[in-house]
């Protein structure tokens, strides 16, 4: 009995240790990245960042069956690191010269988790700062409706450049919490840009975050209309009667 209780000891021990990667190994994670609204010239997109050796190993993306404007692609990445990148639109072969546009020139930015099954998942809108082929809107008021994670009923709170980011409570409306920001006088945006409301010397874009009431109950990750530092950036995407309506998705709090 006690050499077979060894033996099978033994083997446990031996499974688990093919199993569990050494002390100090990097455990990387599968992303799936994901780009809708790529301008309809583009009939190529390329992803480049910091893991991909920024545009020498740029990595082609493949359209999204059924979804006009969307591409897609696969990517190992070490767990827990922050990357930088952009998606780049072309007609052939990668050239910069079709890369998406940020102020600041800044890039793309996500800290890579785990979201189970050693995979993640990160989903973008093509960023042009205005479209050349549209008229500018105007534009009074920017209603903010933000989603909260499910089974979160605490209240939600927006702090942002409009406010000095303090942390301002907002409104629950059927299911999301709203913040209206009146602009006085309105602006004239170009469709698709970054709203300009020039309140801070830092930055002359709307940016903003959503906590629970405070730094220590942050939303986490990049959400998909953040920038390089992590804020939210409020953009011209869908403008209604002088309304920008910005519909946006907590994934989850600190």
């Amino acid at each position: 009995m006690k050499k077979t209780a060894f033996w099978v000891l033994g083997i446990l021990f031996w499974a688990l240790s093919a199993c569990t990667p050494p002390v100090g190994e990097m455990q990387e994670v599968e992303v799936t990245f994901k780009v809708t609204n790529v301008p309809a010239e583009y009939t190529k997109v390329y992803l480049a960042g910091d893991f991909t050796n920024w545009g020498g190993d740029a990595l082609e993306m493949s359209p999204v069956p059924g979804e006009s404007g969307s591409f897609t692609v696969k990517a190992k990445i070490a767990k827990e690191s922050r990357i930088h990148y952009k998606y780049v639109g072309s007609t052939g072969a990668f050239d910069w010269a079709g890369a998406e546009s940020f102020p600041r020139g800044i890039n793309r930015s996500s800290f890579i988790t785990d979201e189970g099954g050693g995979k993640a998942s990160i989903v973008n809108e093509w960023n042009v700062q205005g479209r050349a082929d549209k008229p500018a809107v105007e534009v009074s008021k920017i209603r903010l409706e933000a989603t909260p994670p499910p089974g979160v009923s605490d209240t939600v709170h927006v702090a942002g450049v409009m406010n000095g980011w303090t942390h301002e409570a907002m409104t629950l409306e059927g299911g999301k919490w709203v913040k209206e920001i009146a602009l006085d006088p309105p602006l004239s945006v170009k469709p698709d840009a970054a709203i300009a409301v020039n309140l801070v010397d830092y930055s002359p874009w709307l940016e903003y975050k959503y906590t629970k009431g405070s730094w220590e109950t942050v939303e986490e990750e990049t959400p998909p209309t953040g920038q390089g530092d992590g804020n939210r950036i409020a953009y011209a995407y869908k403008v209604q009667g002088g309304v920008l309506l910005m519909e946006d998705t907590i994934k989850r709090f600190k």
